[in-house]
């Protein structure tokens, strides 16, 4: 029973939803994005994206003795544009026709979706979650953002600082979204993320952690509190460790993701911390500053794609194209497309921690 082209792909089609829920339990801030309750997500119609920076109040305060006097016209808004640029890349595999003639039985079909468009849309999406925590990802997708401050990635200007700088807010001095940090040569006072250092997780650990997430609240109250913590696997543990049986992993009736499955986390405060095993603890920056924990008030972050052809990128975002006939091949190729970028308005309200490593 030989499996057609356009049975294949109908199946992919079919199991699409499935493939995202899939990821999800692999995935803390993915799952944020594909929910629309954290990251929101928007479609642009330009490639490059131009937005305001969330600093401080707009106006000031006239105190009113007799009701005559003149109200204060200076104004206190700092009108000031940070930019991002949508990355375009594409995600190709190949089926031959011998593959689907040698098809014999539903097992074999299952087999064949398993090993292909399966196999193939988690690795891009964890290539992608490679990218954005650890800037670890495959060459074809370094034009992605990457919260890791310690190296760049590429975008529509060339190359550029990731996110967050593993040091106090005084001494933050690179450029992201195209706006200096505050402790840089004409920096922006408002423009840094949050930073602390453990010495020891069981000696100051969950006091660095507490401060620094209160520090990214205090910023600004319209996105309040953090509500997503991502560390390696072994800072979390650490943090389990000296918790003992303070704390306990979630093990519900309640599902923890939409295909039912419990992800490995903690309440935190009024957050979440999660561990990502894609967070590879062989990594030279995760080496460098002994542990990793991204603290996050997805909130006050964004995503915006590019794309309105249904027929060829969709919404830019993830987007599956319809197989086509090589030629001069007995193969069809897949595709999936995506066109996106990543940015934040407020980036005080997010911080890192280092030094969760050391017990």
């Amino acid at each position: 029973m030989p499996l057609t082209i356009e049975a294949l792909e109908a199946a992919q089609a079919f199991l699409s939803p499935k493939l995202d829920v899939t990821f999800w339990r692999f995935s803390p801030i993915l799952e944020k994005i594909f929910d629309g309750n954290g990251i929101a997500r928007e479609k642009m119609q330009g490639p490059r994206k131009d937005f305001r920076l969330l600093t401080n109040g707009p106006g000031g305060t006239t105190i009113l003795t007799y009701g005559s006097e003149l109200l204060d016209n200076v104004s206190r808004d700092q009108v000031i544009l940070g930019n991002v640029g949508a990355s375009r890349y594409m995600y190709h595999w190949i089926v031959y026709g011998k593959e689907l003639a040698e098809i014999n039985s539903d097992t074999d079909v299952e087999n064949l979706i398993e090993q292909k468009p399966v196999t193939a849309y988690m690795d891009f999406a964890q290539d992608h979650v490679k990218q954005l925590l650890l800037g670890t990802g495959s060459a074809g997708i370094r034009g992605f953002l990457t919260f890791n401050g310690s190296t760049t990635y590429s975008s529509f200007d060339g190359s550029r600082t990731g996110v967050f700088s593993f040091a106090a807010p005084a001494s933050q001095t690179s450029t992201v979204f195209g706006v200096t940090k505050r402790g840089g040569t004409g920096g922006l006072v408002d423009w840094y993320n949050q930073y602390g250092n453990i010495s020891a997780m069981g000696d100051d650990g969950e006091a660095v952690l507490r401060e620094t997430y209160y520090d990214c609240g205090a910023f600004h109250r319209k996105y309040a509190e953090p509500d997503l913590l991502i560390a390696d696997k072994t800072s979390f543990y650490n943090y389990i460790r000296v918790r003992d049986d303070r704390v306990y992993l979630v093990d519900e009736r309640k599902p923890e993701t939409k295909d039912g499955s419990a992800k490995p986390g903690i309440p935190f405060l009024n957050g979440r911390l999660m561990f990502d095993t894609l967070m590879n603890v062989d990594d030279a920056t995760l080496i460098a500053q002994n542990g990793i924990v991204y603290i996050l008030n997805t909130k006050s972050w964004q995503i915006y794609t590019m794309g309105n052809d249904a027929d060829m990128e969709g919404g830019g975002w993830f987007e599956k194209r319809k197989p086509f006939r090589i030629p001069h091949l007995d193969a069809w190729r897949f595709e999936i497309v995506m066109h996106a970028g990543m940015y934040t308005e407020a980036l005080a309200c997010n911080g890192v921690v280092t030094g969760g490593w050391t017990r």
